[in-house]
């Protein structure tokens, strides 16, 4: 297994695992947000997680609004079924498809042109930092910070 393939399923698996640890009775939203305007540490992480799968099936990414999922637990689902989805495509690539031409289209228009390698690794970072957020929410949201980058005052990582 490539390092650039290694690197992406071990971010997959701390973000998955710092969703897991939210408190299943709890709403996810951002503190000084109304509650309509949730976090974006929550239920769009499935949906970049499918918007790649479509990148790397298609080459395009179409970023639209989607139904997200309401409960803490619907959206470890989504995460897990949306995951095992892309890394079976990512199983598959190889260096021709990672150079490939890649759009992102928001709205009207692209607002992002690349390769597809460029693209995975643009949303990897992407998904690094919005895992920090959801890190920092879990404590007052009752839930226990999991060893994402090492150690934590909850996890020991062992």
């Amino acid at each position: 297994m490539s390092s650039s393939r290694r690197d992406g399923n071990q971010s997959c698996r701390r973000s998955a695992g710092s969703c897991g640890r939210c408190p299943r009775d709890s709403s996810i939203t951002h503190p000084t947000s109304a509650p309509r305007k949730q976090a974006t540490s929550d239920g769009s992480s499935p949906k970049r997680q499918r918007v790649l799968c479509d990148l790397l099936d298609t080459g395009v990414i179409d970023w639209k609004q989607r139904p997200r999922p309401a409960t803490t637990a619907e959206i470890v689902k989504a995460w897990d079924e949306a995951t095992a989805e892309l890394r079976k495509r990512i199983e598959k690539l190889d260096e021709a498809k990672l150079g490939s031409p890649a759009n992102f289209a928001m709205g009207d228009g692209t607002t992002w042109t690349d390769t597809i390698g460029n693209m995975l690794w643009g949303f990897l970072f992407d998904m690094v930092h919005h895992r920090g957020q959801l890190s920092a929410y879990l404590r007052p949201m009752g839930g226990k910070v999991p060893a994402i980058y090492g150690p934590s005052a909850d996890d020991n990582g062992g």
